[in-house]
C-alpha cells in the first residue's frame, strides 16, 4: 500500500521503536515482569498506525485489548509453559480479531466467513514479511535520488545568484539549509548502510584471515573475549522478529482486501440432503443418549455386558466421545451453512446438539470418576476445562439456528477467550498438586515426582504441604527427601531478578528457602 511506502519515516520510525521494545522487554525473557509491557507496547503502537492512517478506535475494539492485556498479566503470575505458549497465540488471534473489527464491518459475517478472514490475514501478514524491507530499501534510494537532485539545484542556484545578485536572498538562504539537512540526512543512511553491508561480509572475511595467520587470530581473540557475539547476533534476531511482522501485519490489514457475507458462501444446497444425512446421526446419537442416561447417570447395572463391571464401564470411550463431540460441533456448522433453511433440518440438528450436550456430560462424569480413583493431573484438567467450553459453545450453536442474526463467530470467541483467561489465572499445577495431596493415603513415590518434575513451580507452594510420612517404605522415604531438597535447589538457582520477575518464580523460592531451611535445621 502506497501510504505505508510514502510515509515510511513515520512507520518505519515506529517499528523501529516497537522493535527495541520487543528486545528489551522479552530478550531471553519470555516469562518476566516485562511481559505486559510488550504487549501494552503492542497496543499502544497499533493505535498509533490506526491514527496515522486516520482511524478512530471504535470502542467495541477496546475489549480486544483489554483481553490481550489480561494474557500479559497472567504471563508473568506463572510459570505453566502451556501456558505461556497459548498466551502468545491468544494475544496473536485477539490482535488478529480486533484489527479486522477495527477497520471491517464484520457484524454480518457469518462464522465461515469470519474464520476464513482470520487466518486469510494471517497469511497475508506472513506473505508480506519481506515488505518491510523492500520499503526501506526504497527509502534510502529516494534518500539518494533527493540528494542528487539537491546538487544539480545547488549548482543552478550558484549559477543564477551571479546573475541576480541580492535577489531572494532570504529565500535562497532557507532553501539551502534545508538542502544541506536533506543531503546529511541521506549521507548518513548511505554511512550505515555501508556499514551494515561491510559487517555482513566480515563475517566470512575475519574468519578467514585468522586461519591465515595465528598472531593475527591471536589478536581479534583478544578483542572478541570483551564482546559477546551471541547476545549481538541474539538481539538482532529478537528485533527483527518483534519489528518484522508487526510491520508486514499492518500492511496487509490496510490492503482491506477482506470479504466476508452473512450466511456463507456461494448459493446454498438443497435441504432435503441435509435432512437425509442428519437423520441418520440424529437417530443413532438419541439411542445412544438413552444408554447413557440409563445404565451411566441412573447406575442400571442389569444391562451391562457380563464381566463387566460398573467403573470399567464408566471409564471407557472418553476420548472417543471428545472426537464425536468435535465432529458434532463441526457437522452441525456445516449444515446451518451450507442447506437451505428448513424446519425439519432444524429440528434434527437442534436434537443432534442436545445429543452432543449430553455425550459432553458423559465424557465429563466419566473422567470425574477416572479423577476420584486415579487423581488429576494436567491433561485431564485441560480436558474437562474444554469440555465445559465445548457445553457452552453447543448452547450458542443451538441459539444460531433459530437465530440467523446471531452473532455465533463472536460468542465463541468471547467464550474461548474469557474460558482461556480464567485458565491462565487459575494456576492449574497448584490446584492439581494440593488436590492430590489431600486425597492420597500412603502415596507412591512416582505420584510426588509427578508433582515435582512434570509440574511447573506452579506446584512448589503445594508441594510444602507435603507428608514425608505418608509414604510407608523407608527406601521411598529417604529417596523423596533427598528428592525434594533438590528440587528445592533447583527452584533457588533460577534467576529472578530484574525484568526476568515471575511473580510464579518468587512465590516458589520463598518457600524453597524454607524448606530447604528446615532440612538443614533437621539433620
Amino acid at each position: 500500500m502506497e501510504n505505508f511506502k510514502n510515509d515510511f519515516r513515520y512507520f518505519g520510525g515506529l517499528t523501529f521503536i516497537y522493535g527495541v521494545i520487543f528486545v528489551f522487554c522479552l530478550y531471553e525473557n519470555f516469562i518476566g515482569i516485562t511481559f505486559p509491557i510488550y504487549v501494552a507496547a503492542t497496543i499502544g503502537f497499533s493505535v498509533l498506525f490506526l491514527k496515522r492512517l486516520e482511524q478512530s478506535i471504535k470502542r467495541s475494539t477496546i475489549k480486544y485489548f483489554v483481553g490481550m492485556m489480561l494474557l500479559g498479566v497472567s504471563t508473568f503470575m506463572t510459570g505453566n509453559t502451556f501456558v505461556h505458549f497459548f498466551n502468545w497465540v491468544g494475544i496473536i488471534l485477539l490482535l488478529i480479531a480486533g484489527m479486522i473489527h477495527q477497520l471491517y464491518d464484520d457484524n454480518e459475517w457469518g462464522f465461515l466467513s469470519q474464520l476464513k478472514n482470520l487466518f486469510k490475514l494471517l497469511g497475508l501478514s506472513i506473505l508480506n514479511l519481506i515488505t518491510p524491507l523492500i520499503h526501506a530499501f526504497h527509502f534510502l534510494k529516494g534518500s539518494e535520488q533527493n540528494a542528487d537532485v539537491i546538487v544539480n539545484q545547488e549548482g543552478s542556484s550558484k549559477e543564477i545568484r551571479v546573475t541576480t545578485e541580492h535577489k531572494n536572498d532570504i529565500e535562497d538562504t532557507n532553501h539551502l539549509s534545508q538542502q544541506g539537512n536533506e543531503r546529511g540526512k541521506s549521507t548518513i543512511l548511505m554511512v550505515l548502510l555501508g556499514l551494515g553491508l561491510a559487517t555482513l561480509l566480515s563475517f566470512i572475511i575475519v574468519p578467514l584471515l585468522m586461519l591465515s595467520d595465528e598472531i593475527f587470530a591471536q589478536f581479534f581473540r583478544n578483542i572478541l573475549q570483551h564482546i559477546n557475539i551471541r547476545h549481538i547476533v541474539g538481539i538482532t534476531i529478537t528485533f527483527l522478529v518483534g519489528a518484522i511482522p508487526f510491520y508486514s501485519f499492518f500492511f496487509a490489514l490496510f490492503k482491506r482486501n477482506l470479504q466476508g457475507n452473512k450466511g456463507g458462501n456461494g448459493k446454498k444446497a438443497d435441504s432435503m440432503v441435509g435432512i437425509s444425512f442428519t437423520f441418520v446421526f440424529a437417530v443413532i446419537y438419541m439411542i445412544y443418549s438413552i444408554i447413557q442416561i440409563l445404565f451411566l447417570f441412573l447406575r442400571f447395572e442389569g444391562g451391562l455386558p457380563e464381566n463387566v463391571a460398573y467403573y470399567q464401564y464408566a471409564h471407557q470411550g472418553f476420548w472417543q466421545l471428545l472426537a464425536v463431540s468435535l465432529i458434532n460441533f463441526a457437522m452441525v456448522l456445516v449444515c446451518i451453512q451450507v442447506f437451505v433453511e428448513n424446519k425439519l433440518l432444524k429440528s434434527l440438528l437442534l436434537i443432534i446438539s442436545i445429543c452432543t450436550c449430553i455425550m459432553t456430560v458423559s465424557a465429563v462424569y466419566r473422567m470425574l470418576l477416572y479423577v476420584g480413583a486415579y487423581h488429576l493431573t494436567f491433561l485431564r484438567v485441560l480436558v474437562l476445562w474444554f469440555f465445559g467450553v465445548l457445553t457452552l459453545i453447543m448452547g450458542g450453536v443451538m441459539v444460531s439456528i433459530y437465530r440467523n442474526k446471531f452473532r455465533l463467530f463472536k460468542y465463541v470467541m468471547a467464550v474461548v477467550a474469557c474460558g482461556y483467561i480464567l485458565f491462565s489465572f487459575a494456576r492449574v499445577d497448584f490446584i492439581i498438586a494440593s488436590y492430590n495431596l489431600a486425597h492420597t493415603e500412603n502415596i507412591a513415590i512416582w505420584e510426588v515426582r509427578y508433582l515435582m518434575n512434570d509440574l511447573s513451580i506452579d506446584a512448589a507452594p503445594a508441594i510444602r504441604n507435603f507428608d514425608l510420612s505418608a509414604t510407608t517404605c523407608e527406601f521411598a522415604h529417604e529417596h523423596l527427601s533427598s528428592e525434594i531438597e533438590s528440587y528445592y535447589n533447583r527452584i533457588l538457582r533460577q534467576d529472578n531478578s530484574g525484568r526476568r520477575w515471575n511473580l510464579s518464580l518468587h512465590l516458589a523460592q520463598r518457600v524453597a528457602k524454607e524448606q530447604v531451611a528446615a532440612l538443614n535445621a533437621s539433620r
